[in-house]
C-alpha cells in the first residue's frame, strides 16, 4: 500500500489539529455547541489522517528491516 499522503502533508494536518486544540482551550466556550462538534471532528480528522500515515510508514519500514 502506497502512502496516499505525503510526510509534508501528514505534518502540516499535525499542526493544524494543535493549533485548532490551543484556540479551543485559549477560548473556552466561545464556539456554539455545533459549531464545536464540526470542529472536534475536525480535529478528529486531521489528526487521524497523521496518524495514519505515521502507521503506515511505521510499517513499511519494519518491513525493510
Amino acid at each position: 500500500m502506497s502512502h496516499e499522503i505525503t510526510l509534508q502533508q501528514a505534518a502540516d494536518k499535525a499542526v493544524l489539529a494543535e493549533t485548532i486544540a490551543l484556540l479551543l482551550e485559549e477560548y473556552p466556550g466561545e464556539l456554539p455547541p455545533t459549531q464545536a462538534g464540526m470542529t472536534i471532528n475536525l480535529i478528529r480528522r486531521l489528526c487521524g489522517e497523521a496518524a495514519c500515515w505515521l502507521l503506515e510508514e511505521q510499517m513499511l519500514r519494519e518491513a525493510k528491516q
